[in-house]
């Protein structure tokens, strides 16, 4: 794929960097060469618009600033048709360890017997056996967390 002799060295440079960002997105650029090219010379027109605006005053600068949102609506577009199709990207985040992934389920597991605790004791008066099945579940389950207690109680 050529990149048309007409184009200026930042237009040519804005070619590749456009053909790179669709080969990367598992697009073939050679197959959008038109819209490509439509593409990279609204670019450089929407720059020149954007300076005839700031240069402009009064009315002038009213139909410049016109001209600039028309072009950047067909930029938009000319995009959306550019990468229609692409694969979308995975979240890359790191993966937890084995470790990590055993303690967040052991975890859950005293969430899960500290509600069913709080569930099942709910409305009873403090007593010497509820203080000791209290201290017996904190014995197995370690504190009761602020997840059960905000998030998950009362539920």
């Amino acid at each position: 794929m050529k990149i048309p002799v007409s184009f200026s060295p930042s237009e040519r440079t804005e070619w590749r960097r456009i053909s790179k960002a669709m080969r990367a997105a598992g697009l073939d650029p050679s197959a959008r060469a038109s819209l490509l090219a439509d593409f990279v010379l609204l670019e450089s027109r929407i720059a020149s618009l954007r300076a005839s605006e700031n240069a402009a005053s009064g009315k002038a600068r009213l139909a410049a600033a016109r001209a600039t949102n028309i072009a950047t609506m067909e930029r938009r577009r000319l995009h959306r048709e550019l990468f229609r199709g692409a694969k979308v990207p995975k979240p890359t985040g790191p993966k937890p360890t084995t470790e990590e992934l055993s303690a967040q389920e052991k975890q859950r597991q005293a969430d899960d017997a500290w509600v069913e605790f709080l569930r099942e004791h709910a409305g009873e008066s403090q007593s010497p056996h509820l203080a000791a099945l209290e201290a017996a579940m904190t014995a197995k389950y370690g504190d009761v967390s602020w997840t059960v207690l905000c998030e998950r109680w009362p539920a």
